[in-house]
């Protein structure tokens, strides 16, 4: 529900962050920026690769937004893991990563690959027998599409 605002003397109306959706392209927000990470561009270059903002409005609403990609986040209970690998990049690097399968409680089923750090901070509680059901609860992961079949995985400083 929008709310009137008075902006330099004149009423706006202004929209809640809660009510943004992709079926309308004109939005008066006014929000705060709680975090800002910024993103060096990784083929080098003076510009920015990526931005992500966590947003607050006047409802103490947040949103999390994304320059190019949306973050989401998801919970889930750990049903599968592959093995970690590396991953060979065009720069010649050599990230290790894994992918772990997750369920909802509807039992709706996710993969969800992680990256470098988090490949160390999984690993061992999955060889750990003592550690119960393992519950996976991914915030500001990037959502991915490959051969027909959606995925999250993390991104770097942020997830």
């Amino acid at each position: 529900m929008a709310k009137k605002a008075a902006t330099s003397g004149v009423n706006v109306l202004v929209d809640r962050v809660a009510d943004v959706h992709a079926k309308k392209l004109g939005w008066n927000l006014v929000v705060g920026i709680i975090r800002l990470y910024d993103f060096p561009n990784p083929w080098g270059g003076p510009e920015s690769y990526n931005i992500n903002m966590i947003l607050e409005d006047q409802w103490v609403e947040v949103l999390a937004t994304d320059r190019q990609n949306h973050l989401v986040d998801c919970i889930g209970h750990v049903v599968g893991k592959e093995d970690p690998k590396e991953l060979v990049t065009k720069t010649w690097q050599k990230p290790t990563l894994m992918a772990l399968y997750i369920e909802d409680l509807e039992r709706n089923k996710m993969r969800c690959t992680l990256f470098e750090k988090l490949v160390g901070k999984v690993v061992p509680l999955l060889l750990n027998e003592d550690v119960g059901p393992l519950i996976l609860v991914a915030q500001f992961f990037k959502p991915s599409v490959y051969l027909n079949e959606g995925y999250i995985q993390n991104t770097p400083h942020v997830s």
